[in-house]
């Protein structure tokens, strides 16, 4: 070890004394924590085992070294030292360190770095692609900041993570999602801790790769996770000219992050040379922008700091109140020609308290010129007391001669310029008319935030939260209403036991199942095929490898009780399968209190997926509060058949039990019994079977199809029989031959549908589709005359309809869809026609367009169709004079062979408590060169009008408006009151629109044989047409689900 002179011989005393003969300076220590660093001065230790034990440094011990004016301390720790065995920490190490230097009143920032062969022998590095090593890394992490809370200030995530060949700068991402994920962990186990990146290390032969190497990791948006940019140069570097632009990169991409000049190396041949070094590199790195300078320092004899004196001198004149020159406050010229000649080769350095209006210069010259006489220009002539220090040479004394040039508002100060450092102080004061500005702008708390300190603080707070979150169980009712368009729903509900563990992920225990309200009461439930969106694995607000969102600020909402940050996010690319949406973060504790996501680029025959998802505080046994999912509702849209299913989803969560301690057993419990299981995979839902030996196990197939037994009879009025028997099968399958085609057949033997669809043709968004229906029984077409029957003009017809569509979804809620039918008409005479001409067989294409709007359990529709007959011969009541309007032969008119009708309709439904329901609707239809068979009628399967259906009323022109409620009586029966009126005209009969009323009850309960008996019956309330007025019409079946 070099030996050391001790520079603090009688130079305190003489500092002391010139520093009295200036206007007091010092503030008055603040209260709070420690405030952000400002000309910090350190020296660092390192347990890495690069220096031997007793070269390293003690603490300084003095009195200047204050709570509001500290020295700082930088440790590197190495993982593997700190953690010998896998989850068994040693901090004896570093306590033994920390300890005494927060005792000493200093500020103590942690390095931590290394790989560690006992955690791996690989020796790879925490990444996303070492998910392993990255848990324990983060463990790692979050024991060290429960140990340190309250001693260490500052953790340093690495130290030179670009000299890491696993981290090139084409994987900056890499260490970017580490360094996220440890400054999240870090912050949430100590809310006060402030994040530094691993130190920057930068060589003078590859200050391009360095500085390249720190802007990639720029892009990746670390900045709300970092408080400090550490930056090393390496011996032999240009100090000033590269600290100087890694400080441009930082104020370009992090304004608001400090840099800290860490490790510096001091040099020199002999300990003068090596303490002018220390004091002109400190003076540089403050005047370049480094917050905090601190050194590699060896021990001296006594175990300090070598230079202790220059430390502790160079603490007491930088005081922190001073901020570093924004401009030139002082230039040198040459004592020749008068001071003409600019004076080259001097570096200064100028530094300002700006309450105190006192100024501090640094200056040296590498090459100082012959003499060493100079004259430094100040840019104020307000000076009226000026010392020089000489801190290296171990002199201070004040300045005589100086001159103040009230004109030029400067003063001439004549100083010597030496290799070493002098640092000049003078004293300013205010003159009218000569009032200097600050000379940096003071940038006050300003009460704004941005996106990224939203979601860095939110991060912390899950990060803490899923530490403390062992595992929680509650009740959950699950609820889904389906239906085509603007159809009635069905609803289904599920009664579940909801467990979730980090292992394992979320599962639910299936306990009963409502349909419609009605209690299963079955042996078993059965398993329905679950159609589900693609899985997202890149979240909004979590960490991720790739920048896949981009984030805005929205501004404060409440969202209940609580006010909160509102966030909105969308994909930078949205060809990926990601979220757009709206985030709720309370403001206090920034907890999520709501989400409102949109799935975008979806997979046929998922067209659209919104969910909202609502968070509550739930108090856990530890006293803590936990936020947790509360409630759930969304909407998914699916082509089926060629239709919209529209899926509304609900869940609510009661009864929360956090870390609860029956929690395994009950899980256990669960899994022996014959419930029915599922657990949220990557896959999605999944069914779980149960093993010979109680486990439970992903099932690998989930069920794809659906197959349904259907018994019982309708009867409307105008069929060919009074009841018609109904006997037959449905089946579904939404993946046929693992294509995602679907295929649907209901054959019913009075009515037979079969229905093909392939979600995606011509790409990704068309999806194609063909249906048949047949009919198996005519239904009389009977004509009404101003109020009165026509039995005479009876026609029988029965149509066989082919159709096929080509469908594609406009944004989320939005499909649009060409169609094209082709209908076969059959018409003959009904038994009690006489006098009638009936029309001729034929054909009639329809091409149309459907457009269709779902969302929060709106519909909306429009829809318009051309269509063309193939045959149209004369028809008609050939009785003169003809007794029926619009139905005599004299009037057949030949441009009906061709018409067009059109329809727009809109529904909302609400759902209630205790599955009750109120379900609203009105349609509007239109049409052009309508006659009695293509205009519109009242139909069971159809456009119903209950207790009118079949009744013959037909009109051109008018309106359906109706009204339901759904009840239950306990969860026995169901039943849906219903209320229709219509408000229609036929221009072929009557110049008047005519009013419909119809009443109806339907409903369904649990059968036999595990079966759901349903029933609907729909009675004419109230009718223009007299004879109409009592007309019943009825349907009872029952549903057996294989």
């Amino acid at each position: 070890m070099r030996s050391r002179n001790k520079w603090t011989r009688t130079f305190r005393a003489v500092l002391l004394g010139c520093c009295l003969s200036l206007p007091a300076s010092a503030r008055v220590a603040r209260a709070a924590g420690p405030a952000p660093p400002n000309l910090g001065l350190g020296h660092g230790y390192d347990l890495g085992g690069e220096r031997e034990e007793f070269l390293l440094p003690d603490p300084l011990i003095d009195p200047s070294i204050a709570p509001d004016h500290p020295l700082y301390v930088r440790i590197r720790a190495p993982w593997a030292l700190l953690e010998p065995r896998p989850g068994a920490y040693d901090w004896s190490e570093v306590d033994r360190i920390v300890g005494p230097y927060r005792q000493a009143n200093y500020v103590v920032a942690l390095c931590l770095y290394g790989e560690n062969r006992i955690v791996d022998p690989a020796g790879t590095l925490p990444s996303a692609a070492n998910p392993l090593v990255l848990k324990a890394w983060l463990e790692f992490l979050r024991a060290a900041a429960f140990h340190f809370k309250g001693q260490v200030r500052y953790y340093e995530i690495w130290d030179a993570p670009n000299r890491e060949a696993q981290w090139p700068a084409a994987r900056a991402s890499d260490f970017a999602y580490m360094l996220k994920n440890s400054s999240v962990t870090l912050r949430s186990a100590d809310p006060g801790a402030l994040i530094a990146q691993g130190a920057l290390a930068i060589g003078g032969d590859t200050i391009q790769a360095d500085l390249a190497w720190q802007q990639a990791l720029y892009t990746q948006d670390i900045g709300t996770y970092v408080d400090v940019l550490p930056v090393h140069l390496l011996p032999g570097t240009p100090f000033a000219a590269l600290l100087s632009r890694a400080y441009d990169l930082l104020l370009q991409n992090d304004p608001s992050a400090q840099m800290w000049a860490v490790s510096v190396p001091i040099e020199g041949q002999t300990d003068r040379d090596r303490a002018a070094d220390l004091l002109g590199k400190f003076i540089a790195g403050q005047g370049e922008g480094a917050a905090v300078v601190s050194f590699d320092l060896e021990a001296d004899v006594e175990g300090r700091p070598e230079f202790p004196g220059v430390l502790l001198d160079i603490h007491k004149l930088f005081l922190p109140t001073y901020t570093r020159g924004s401009g030139a406050a002082a230039h040198f010229v040459s004592t020749d020609d008068k001071g003409k000649r600019p004076l080259e080769g001097v570096t200064a350095y100028s530094f300002f308290d700006a309450d105190a209006f006192q100024g501090l210069v640094g200056f040296y010259a590498p090459a100082p010129s012959a003499g060493g006489t100079a004259r430094m220009i100040l840019s104020t002539a307000a000076v009226r007391g000026v010392v020089v220090y000489d801190i290296v040479g171990g002199a201070a004394g004040p300045v005589r001669d100086i001159k103040p040039d009230f004109k030029s508002n400067t003063t001439d100060v004549p100083v010597v310029i030496l290799s070493r450092p002098l640092v000049l102080q003078y004293a300013r004061v205010p003159i009218k008319g000569f009032e200097a500005e600050k000379e940096q702008l003071q940038i006050k708390e300003s009460g704004l935030i941005t996106a990224e300190e939203v979601i860095a603080a939110h991060q912390a707070f899950m990060a803490d939260q899923t530490f403390r979150l062992k595992n929680y169980r509650a009740d959950a009712l699950l609820s889904y209403h389906a239906k085509i368009a603007g159809s009635n729903t069905v609803d289904i509900s599920f009664d579940n036991a909801f467990f979730w563990d980090p292992a394992t992920g979320a599962e639910w225990e299936q306990r009963a199942l409502y349909y419609n309200g009605v209690l299963w009461r079955g042996k078993k439930l059965p398993e329905l095929p679950i159609p589900q969106p693609e899985k997202v694995f890149t979240l909004p607000l979590d960490i991720n490898l790739n920048k896949d969102y981009v984030y805005e600020y929205a501004g404060r909402d409440r969202v209940g009780e609580y006010d909160c940050y509102v966030l909105d996010f969308k994909p930078i690319d949205p060809s990926k399968t990601l979220y757009r949406g709206r985030a709720w973060i309370e403001t206090r504790t920034f907890a999520p209190v709501k989400t409102s996501t949109v799935e975008t680029n979806l997979s046929p025959p998922v067209i659209s997926n919104e969910e909202q998802d609502f968070f509550a505080p739930v108090t856990g046994p530890d006293g803590a509060t936990y936020w947790l999912l509360s409630r759930v509702a969304g909407q998914q849209i699916l082509t089926v058949a060629g239709e919209n299913l529209v899926l509304l989803r609900e869940v609510e969560f009661k009864n929360v039990r956090i870390n609860d301690t029956e929690f395994e057993r009950a899980r256990q419990e669960a899994y022996r019994s014959d419930r029915q299981m599922l657990r949220d995979t990557d896959k999605g839902l999944k069914y779980l079977e149960r093993t010979e030996s109680g486990e439970r196990i992903v099932k690998a197939e989930t069920r794809k199809s659906a197959l349904l037994g259907l018994a019982g009879f309708y009867r409307q009025p105008g069929l060919s029989y009074p009841v018609v028997p109904l006997l037959g099968a449905g089946y579904f399958n939404f993946n046929v031959h693992g294509r995602d085609a679907q295929i649907t057949a209901l054959i019913g033997g009075v009515v037979n549908l079969v229905s093909l669809s392939e979600p995606r043709v011509f790409g990704r968004k068309l999806d194609a589709s063909a249906q048949l229906v047949a009919l198996a029984v005519n239904i009389t077409d009977s004509l009404f005359v101003e109020g009165k029957k026509q039995p005479d003009d009876n026609v029988d017809a029965r149509i066989q309809h082919l159709s096929g569509a080509l469908g594609a979804p406009l944004g989320n809620f939005m499909r649009l869809k060409a169609t094209y039918g082709l209908d076969y008409a059959n018409y003959s005479r009904d038994k009690d026609t006489d006098t009638f001409i009936v029309p001729s067989d034929t054909f009639i294409q329809a091409p149309g367009i459907e457009w269709e709007f779902n969302r929060a359990a709106w519909t909306v529709t429009a829809s318009g169709q051309k269509n063309f007959r193939t045959r149209w011969d004369p028809w008609g009541d050939e009785t003169l004079p003809c007794p029926a309007p619009g139905s005599c032969l004299a009037d057949f008119e030949p441009r009906q062979k061709n018409y067009d009708t059109y329809e727009y309709s809109v529904a909302k439904q609400v759902f209630l408590k205790t599955f009750q329901k109120l379900r609203f609707e009105a349609v509007w239809q239109t049409g052009s060169r309508l006659d009695r068979f293509s205009e519109f009628q009242f139909s069971f399967f159809g456009n119903r009008l209950r207790g009118f259906s079949g009744s013959g009323v037909r009109y051109d022109r008018g309106g359906i408006a109706r009204a339901e409620y759904a009840f239950n009586l306990a969860d026995v029966v169901r039943f849906e009151a219903s209320l229709d009126h219509a408000y229609v005209k036929d221009s072929l009969t009557s110049s008047d629109f005519h009013r419909f009323t119809g009443f109806g009850i339907s409903g369904n309960t649990v059968g036999p044989w595990e079966t759901i008996l349903q029933f609907d019956i729909g009675v004419a309330l109230q009718s223009e047409f007299e004879r109409l007025r009592g007309d019943t019409e009825f349907q009872i079946g029952l549903l057996k689900y294989f």
